[in-house]
């Protein structure tokens, strides 16, 4: 399960497609934890020097 959940995190931030399930229908924590995510993901990634 724990496999399945990151497969399905890693498809949405990166927006790759490969999603297997509707994530609009997990339940609401989980959705939380999801959208958290992608602020936590967009302030770690990589910017260019300027």
């Amino acid at each position: 399960m724990i496999r399945d959940a990151t497969f399905q995190v890693v498809s949405i931030v990166t927006t790759t497609g490969y999603g297997t399930s509707d994530f609009a229908l997990w339940v609401p924590g989980a959705q939380i934890v999801l959208f958290l995510f992608f602020f936590w993901a967009a302030w770690r990634a990589p910017r260019p020097e300027e």
